[in-house]
């Protein structure tokens, strides 16, 4: 019985370990996946977007965007909004501009929100303080890929394409959770013939 007592307790710390680690921020991205980066555009200094999209999953914690800046930004702010095909505000976050990667996917969090899943729901992106003539503001990246389950609108301006972003959802997630027990059983198993070998 001695001899299973430290494989029990090992097992179980492992198991503890990677149930919380497993955890994740899990993201969907809302444009073509298969779509050529290449192919990407950028929009010009914009003030105010939308974008319709569903979530594959039942809550949503966040979004991110891939943001490009432009000319002076210390005073400009972005918000976006989540919001319902009522246009019921579900949930919304402001960040100022200078906190953004430039280039990068930027994450927006906020407060979960429990939907049904694939409901279709809008993202609402406002821009303040830019200045369009002086060059100075955010720009939005997108591919020009129709898809017809979402809808993109920059300003007064109808776009065939889609933002290029990611829904982002806090959960538990059954894959990493597996990778790291298979590893975990790997380097014990390994360190068990190790130590056979040497004894």
């Amino acid at each position: 019985m001695s001899k299973l007592k430290k494989p029990i307790i090992y097992f179980l710390i492992v198991l503890v370990f990677a149930f919380f680690y497993a955890h994740i921020n899990k993201t969907h991205t809302i444009y073509n996946k298969n779509a050529d980066n290449a192919n990407f555009k950028q929009s010009t200094i914009f003030t105010d977007a939308t974008q319709s999209f569903s979530v594959s999953e039942n809550t949503l914690d966040g979004i991110s965007l891939k943001l490009s800046t432009a000319g002076d930004i210390s005073n400009v702010k972005i918000t976006v909004r989540i919001v319902d095909t009522d246009n019921h505000q579900l949930a919304k976050v402001k960040r100022d501009a200078t906190s953004l990667k430039n280039g990068k996917f930027n994450n927006f969090t906020f407060d979960t929100i429990h939907i049904t899943k694939n409901e279709p729901l809008i993202m609402h992106i406002i821009v303040e303080n830019s200045d369009i003539q002086k060059g100075n503001g955010i720009v939005l990246v997108y591919d020009d890929v129709t898809n017809p389950s979402t809808k993109f609108r920059l300003d007064d301006q109808k776009l065939v394409g889609t933002v290029i972003s990611k829904t982002i959802t806090h959960r538990f997630d059954l894959e990493t959770f597996s990778v790291i027990l298979l590893f975990a059983a790997y380097i014990y198993l390994f360190m068990a013939v190790l130590y056979k070998l040497f004894k």
